[in-house]
């Protein structure tokens, strides 16, 4: 072909093109104009109607695909669409403008040109103003060509074009497919775009086909429609479609079409909401099929392909967010439906884990690189253990997938597990997560760890010398951080975080053979539901069979041979070692009764009994009451010896138990819970008769004080908490200052310190007159004791569900309870009007308003009630304002210095020592210094204060030393474990890091400042209330300065960020209100005497 043949083809191809552009006089020569370029690409089928008035003909190699089809696309939509479309869809002509941007099924063209036509009509019609006519041809190419047909077209194409250039092509068709919606929608919706597709197309609405959602949703079937023909090709074409696939993949990804929750409107699309039905139906075989196998593959490839590892995290956390891990579970008697052990549970978690292994691949893979499955690792801990709390289902769905899946013929994967724990582990132990971390995710966590440790296998028994224990789990239980973590974990201020790290100390002191006595108090079933589930495996049971719908007809056979299966089974069944001969065996007389007399001793009991005949006479009788208070104190007096509970000394030392030590222990539980039953209405009955009650009071106090669970009484911390509260109330000036000698002993538990501290501030408020806290458990005893009240449970049943709400124990304890209520009184009172706050303008107020009542008035509804309450009132000689000082809080306050000079002395005395064991730590687990009960401690002191303020010594003594005691502790270290960090070295306290003038200790806990914080906003509501502040401004001015300071100093390190060591969720919102209250009291107070002060 010479070179003036092709130079004269081209300068033809321009001329029609610019005849085009210029005006055309007549649909014929426009028709003429349009076919001669189809013709010559192929793109229509010759017709004799159109060869009668075509006047210009092309030869067929006169166009270049490549170079001529994106300049008569962009011709015809800047000069001939706007002017010609209405005229030629009248004539049935449109057809011809249409093929020029996308094929026709009438017509087989070849498949270089369908590539350009395709790929420049993306790029043309983008390029363009966007009016009515190009919306129309948009839609119309999003329809004809979905993404598998256009990557068919453009790399499945033998005749030419090398594959760079195709590579280039399926680029460039990306880019411009996913920016199209947007480009759609701000042509239509802004500006003067908006109005003209309003005149013109008849609506503002975005076509159905162009939103975002459904757009992007049709993206997303192709893609996955693209994956399964990918797997279906050769070895060789594999590859190249593999990669151009894997690019569209990562093109959607980062659009965000993998969010990692469900989608909650169609306008938010998501990958695997759209596609997740259609990989199941295609994974779902009982059989695995070598489709199925090739399918599964394919994923796995290109999960393994993607260039960023934050690509594959993206699709990792979508994947785990689109699980069925909310599926309805019938679970109705598990408070908590995602740690079932029911058969369909374990199944369906398994069936999830195996879809993830179908599509991510194992763990543990032989084949790959050892850098690719690095990445997997790290990306599934970033999606796992990053913080976010994927539910008890989707744990259980990681941990079977990280074991193996239960493939067939495949064993636990103990490599792939044990990498696992220890990435678990090192959250788990880590100090940051112990001390900020939420409930929720210390419950994630924990569960995450005791399902990875039921999936390993069972550890030998410790007497099989030739294989030892299993290694994961006996190198855990020695390594020095996992050991150091269980101290925390159970010094931890929140009940359910000690929870958690006792469950996990126990299980894996079971898997080496040991046994820590932990007695674990559930408040909500939580802690049971997780042993009972770590009892079994997921990775063990057994797949249902999916649901097939089946017809009548089919469903009648299968009941028929059903039915048939049943009864030849029970007329082959033998019945007494003889097969049934009569054709009647439903006879009910030939089967015997139940037996309803108890079972049989077993051989053990009966070699017992031989040994000690007296098992078998034991004394049942009932234990009688006690009438007197010296009774009493005897009958719970065994109980209190030691913690031995009335056995023999050496049989508890030595560890063995024996008859005559059952039969005694038996008999001590019988005295214990009947005094203990009675316990409370004996101290309120004897409180106004004669002296026996302050004889006995200080004996009962020391009694109930070291009174100890030994025999797992129902209700034992009610009881006790309830005869120490009554101690306290009837008793005042013996019982306080016992409870408060006996609290600063080293020999007692963290539960019984609580007891004495709830018992100081419930009596007192019953002294005061002040109501107790509804929810609390332990309620004074009023009126007649049989009497039933409505809507509620009986006494038993009622005590009983309050201990399992956790409201007696752990962190439902009334005084916290009680401390919050009246901080956030406090604060409340600054939004009161400025009439409110002047203590003249409402005393006279009151005197003016609320005069005395002379007569009493008892209504007729509760009438016994009434009378009872009144006579206690009117026995009642003590009033607690009367007490307060002398009695409760200068004791309590008093001892406290003392008792810290002393701890602090001894830790300087042993701080020489090299060694860490021989020095002396105050704040110790357990000890009064130690957070756990320092707080609490605070706590009952601004009850106290709060219930005094009225007394007399109020604002001379009782103010300044609770505010002087609040800021100090708040401010000051209290043993030298915090100036030292986690190894012991002393630390040096910088500028925000602990300086006691930047607002703290170094490692202050947060529940020991917020309660500090409210004790002195207790000090300073009262001091505004009672005398505006005077005596506290003027007589304390260093104090309350130092105060606002202290508060000041919380409050900006809170609002810059800063952590402090137990925080986060409740804990720090009632930190920050404290501050604050804090500082608005010291403003109001020193605004109203800041004069006098500065004279001062």
């Amino acid at each position: 072909m010479s070179a003036e043949y092709l130079d004269g083809t081209l300068n033809q191809v321009q001329q029609h093109i610019s005849r085009l552009q210029h005006p055309i006089s007549s649909s014929r020569e426009l028709v003429s104009l349009l076919y001669a370029p189809l013709c010559a690409l192929g793109l229509v089928r010759e017709d004799r109607r159109y060869d009668e008035v075509n006047a210009v003909s092309l030869p067929s190699d006169a166009l270049q695909p490549a170079k001529h089809i994106p300049s008569l696309q962009r011709v015809l939509l800047e000069h001939v669409i706007p002017r010609w479309w209405d005229a030629l869809n009248d004539e049935g002509n449109l057809h011809l403008l249409e093929r020029y941007f996308y094929p026709f099924s009438d017509v087989r063209a070849r498949e270089s040109v369908l590539r350009e036509v395709v790929c420049s009509a993306y790029s043309t019609l983008l390029s363009v103003p966007l009016n009515a006519y190009s919306l129309r041809l948009v839609v119309e190419l999003v329809k004809r060509c979905p993404v598998e047909r256009v990557h068919h077209i453009i790399l499945d194409d033998a005749e030419g074009g090398g594959r760079q250039k195709k590579s280039v092509l399926w680029e460039d068709y990306i880019k411009s497919m996913v920016a199209l919606p947007g480009k759609v929608a701000n042509a239509l919706l802004t500006g003067k775009a908006k109005a003209k597709a309003v005149n013109e197309l008849g609506a503002e609405e975005i076509p159905p086909e162009l939103e975002y959602g459904s757009y992007f949703a049709d993206v997303c079937a192709g893609c996955e429609d693209l994956v399964a023909g990918t797997a279906s090709k050769k070895l060789g074409e594999k590859k190249e479609t593999l990669h151009s696939t894997s690019y569209l993949l990562t093109k959607l990804l980062t659009l965000g079409l993998f969010p990692a929750v469900r989608p909650s409107t169609p306008s938010q699309p998501s990958f695997f909401a759209r596609t997740l039905p259609t990989i199941r139906k295609r994974l779902s075989s009982a059989v695995e099929t070598e489709e199925i196998a090739r399918y599964s593959e394919t994923w796995q490839t290109l999960v393994q392909s993607f260039p960023t590892s934050h690509n594959l995290r993206a699709f990792l956390a979508s994947l785990l967010g689109h699980l069925d891990l909310d599926r309805p579970l019938d679970t109705s008697s598990v408070s908590f439906p995602g740690l079932s052990t029911d058969h369909s549970v374990r199944s369906h978690v398994k069936r999830e884990a195996l879809l993830l292994r179908q599509l991510v691949g194992a763990l543990d893979e032989k084949d790959e690189s050892e850098k690719d499955t690095d990445e997997l690792w790290e990306s599934l801990s970033a999606v796992v253990l990053g913080g976010k709390v994927w539910g008890a289902v989707g744990e259980r769905v990681v941990v079977c997938w990280v074991a193996g899946a239960g493939e067939p013929g495949q064993d636990v994967d103990v490599v792939a597990l044990q990498r696992f724990l220890d990435r678990v582990v090192d959250v788990w132990t880590s100090t940051e997560h112990i001390k900020h971390s939420l409930l929720s995710f210390h419950r994630y966590m924990t569960l995450l760890m005791l399902l990875t440790l039921s999936h390993l296998p069972p550890p030998n028994t410790p007497g099989d010398i030739t294989s030892p224990l299993s290694a994961p789990t006996t190198e855990l239980a020695f390594s020095p951080p996992f050991i150091k973590s269980i101290s925390q974990y159970i010094s931890h201020l929140n009940y359910g975080v000690r929870e958690c790290g006792m469950i996990v100390a126990e299980s894996v002191a079971k898997r080496v053979g040991k046994k820590i006595g932990f007695e674990v108090k559930s408040q909500d079933g939580w802690a049971r539901a997780v042993e009972e589930l770590a009892h079994g495996r997921d990775v063990d049971a057994v797949l249902e069979l999916e649901h097939v719908e089946v017809t009548e007809e089919e469903a009648k056979v299968m009941d028929e041979f059903l039915s048939y299966t049943e009864n030849a089974t029970e007329e082959s069944s033998p019945r007494d070692g003889k097969r049934s001969s009569t054709p009647d065996s439903d006879d009910d007389s030939l089967l015997a009764y139940a037996s309803s007399r108890s079972s049989s001793p077993t051989p053990s009991i009966i070699s017992d009994i031989e040994k000690d005949p007296t098992l078998l006479g034991t004394n049942n009788r009932p234990v009688p009451k006690p009438v007197y208070l010296l009774q009493l104190g005897e009958m719970l007096r065994g109980g209190a010896g030691k913690g031995l509970g009335g056995i023999g000394a050496v049989a508890a030392v030595s560890g063995e138990e024996t008859a005559e030590g059952k039969v005694e222990g038996a008999e001590e539980a019988g005295r214990v819970e009947v005094a203990l039953g009675v316990a409370e209405e004996l101290v309120r009955r004897r409180a106004g008769f004669g002296m026996e009650l302050e004889e006995n009071a200080v004996n009962l106090v020391h009694v109930l004080v070291g009174l100890q669970d030994n025999y797992d009484l129902e209700g034992f911390d009610v009881k006790r908490q309830a005869a120490l509260n009554a101690l306290v109330a009837c008793c005042p000036k013996k019982a306080a200052p016992a409870v408060i000698e006996q609290f600063f002993i080293n020999q007692y538990s963290t539960d019984q310190r609580f007891a004495m501290l709830n018992a100081l501030a419930m009596g007192a408020r019953e002294l005061a007159s002040l109501p107790m806290p509804s929810a609390a458990a332990v309620q004074p005893l009023t009126g007649d004791r049989v009497s039933f009240p409505s809507k509620k449970l009986p006494p038993a049943l009622h005590r009983k569900y309050m201990e399992a709400a956790g409201q007696v124990t752990g962190d439902g304890n009334p005084v916290q309870k009680l401390l919050m209520d009246i901080s956030k009184n406090a604060v409340d009172k600054t939004k009161e009007p400025v009439s409110e706050k002047v203590p003249e303008l409402v005393r006279e107020r009151r005197l003016r308003v609320r005069q005395p009542t002379k007569v009493t008035e008892v209504k007729p509804g509760s009438s016994a009630l009434a009378r009872s309450s009144l006579s206690s009132a009117q026995e009642q000689a003590v009033a607690f304002t009367e007490v307060a000082a002398e009695y409760f809080i200068c004791p309590l306050i008093n001892r406290f210095w003392l008792f810290l000079r002393d701890e602090q002395a001894r830790e300087e005395r042993t701080s020489y020592s090299q060694d860490r064991m021989w020095q002396y730590r105050g704040a110790g687990s357990g000890l009064i210094l130690n957070p756990v009960v320092l707080s609490h401690f605070i706590a009952t002191v601004a009850v106290l204060v709060h219930a005094a303020r009225n007394a007399k010594e109020w604002l001379a003594v009782i103010a300044p030393d609770a505010l002087e005691l609040a800021v100090t502790l708040g401010t000051r270290p209290m043993s030298r474990l915090e100036d030292e960090d986690e190894e012991g070295v002393h630390v040096k306290l910088g500028p925000g890091e602990g300086d006691p003038e930047e607002g703290g200790g170094r490692k202050t806990e947060a529940a020991v400042l917020s309660t500090t914080l409210e004790l002195a906003l207790v000090v300073l509501d009262g001091c505004l209330d009672l005398d505006g502040g005077r005596s506290l401004g003027l007589e304390h001015t260093a104090l309350l300065l130092g105060a606002g300071e202290w508060a000041g100093k919380v409050f900006a390190l809170l609002d810059k960020g800063f952590k402090v060591g137990g925080g986060g969720g409740v804990q720090e919102a009632r930190l920050k209100r404290a501050a604050a209250g804090v500082l608005l009291k010291v403003d109001e107070l020193s605004s109203k005497w800041r004069r006098s002060m500065i004279n001062l």
